[in-house]
């Protein structure tokens, strides 16, 4: 997933309580705020690429360079406590 500026999400039941119904929860509302930089090195435009590039499309690997990293990506569930 991809968070944008100003993204909303919903987490559903791990809001405040109710009034009077403590053991019910409301709705939590999550808005992101994403800050860009305002430059970027080419070293760096060039990491953006290959980590949002298609990862389908892997590119052959040359004779003497290094396998590339993998990259482990985790999903995190809210929950309640």
């Amino acid at each position: 997933m991809v968070i944008d500026h100003e993204m909303k999400m919903c987490a559903a039941d791990l809001g405040m309580p109710f009034h009077k119904k403590n053991f019910v929860n409301g709705n939590l509302f999550i808005t992101f705020e994403v800050k860009f930089p305002k430059t970027v090195t080419e070293l760096q435009m060039a990491n953006l690429t290959n980590a949002l590039s298609d990862q389908g499309s892997a590119k052959p690997k040359t004779k003497g360079q290094e396998p590339e990293k993998e990259v482990k990506v985790e999903t995190v569930l809210l929950t309640k406590m």
